[in-house]
């Protein structure tokens, strides 16, 4: 949710404030959250975080010498950075 707040508009954060945490959030209010998470880019910041991790623990337990994976996790870390 940080990462969403940071790349929302004042509007999008009034709709978080409002709803995020609110005990009568119902389905209506669950999806407009949903698409402001989606819509500040925040989710697929998270995917790509977690597409970086698997492929970094990967790349960690191939049976490589280690300059091929040094290699391999700097190539990972650069996809990472051009996809945000």
């Amino acid at each position: 949710m940080a990462l969403t707040r940071h790349s929302a508009t004042p509007g999008q954060n009034r709709i978080l404030l409002d709803l995020v945490e609110n005990p009568k959030l119902d389905g209506a209010g669950a999806a407009r959250v949903r698409e402001v998470i989606t819509s500040t880019g925040a989710q697929a910041h998270i995917e790509d975080v977690i597409r970086h991790r698997d492929a970094v623990e990967a790349i960690d337990g191939a049976p490589m010498p280690e300059p091929v994976k040094a290699s391999l996790r700097t190539i990972a870390e650069r996809v990472v950075d051009r996809a945000t």
